[in-house]
């Protein structure tokens, strides 16, 4: 198992139990922006993850463009909370952007980590001799 799947269960059950306990517009908010954070950060470390496997070499332009794209999600769907009244009026802009962040911010540390085992791992592969493959 990764790192990145408990750290993603413990951030789940903080999200929801601080969602319960607040409840409301402000409970929704934590709720949504959670969601949402955990679902654009997974999707980053999937391609992170894929570039890492296949193509090392661009493991940092896979990262930075992984903050950008949270990057860009967080301004949208905030700002997409903050200004359809309907979505203002059952979720709070400001805890849905705090639980965006977090779920992001809280979701990379792990994710680099595992990361950066696939790249080991691959680079390792390649700077095996054909003796040492074949002595095993």
């Amino acid at each position: 198992m990764t790192l990145t799947t408990p750290t993603t269960l413990v951030l789940t059950v903080l999200a929801a139990a601080t969602a319960w306990t607040w409840g409301g517009a402000l409970g929704t908010g934590v709720a949504a922006g959670f969601l949402a954070g955990a679902t654009v950060a997974g999707l980053v470390l999937l391609v992170q993850r894929r570039v890492a496997a296949t193509r090392p070499a661009y493991v940092v332009h896979a990262v930075l463009g992984g903050f950008l794209a949270k990057a860009m999600a967080m301004l949208v769907l905030t700002l997409t909370v903050r200004y359809v009244p309907a979505l203002e009026a059952v979720c709070d802009p400001r805890t849905f952007l705090v639980a965006f962040a977090a779920a992001a911010i809280g979701i990379l540390g792990p994710a680099t980590f595992d990361t950066l085992r696939i790249v080991e791992r691959r680079a390792s592969a390649v700077r095996a001799t054909p003796q040492e493959l074949g002595a095993r």
